[in-house]
């Protein structure tokens, strides 16, 4: 499971607390400013735009999150 693979390394156990933390960054990466940056960054390169991450992130995040409120 994910959330067990984000716990080894940390050294904590695969709770609710924990998955929190990664819920918390996925969201951060998946966010409209971030999908922003990379447009532009793309403009700036000349690479045609990225595909936006924002569904497979919020897929994830509602996941982590089904899961701490269990």
């Amino acid at each position: 499971m994910f959330t067990a693979h984000y716990a080894d390394p940390f050294g904590r156990p695969d709770d609710a607390g924990l998955r929190r933390r990664p819920a918390a960054r996925l969201e951060t990466l998946g966010g409209p400013r971030r999908e922003r940056y990379l447009r532009l960054f793309a403009v700036v390169n000349g690479w045609s735009a990225p595909g936006s991450p924002a569904p497979v992130f919020g897929w994830s995040v509602e996941a982590l999150r089904a899961r701490v409120r269990r």
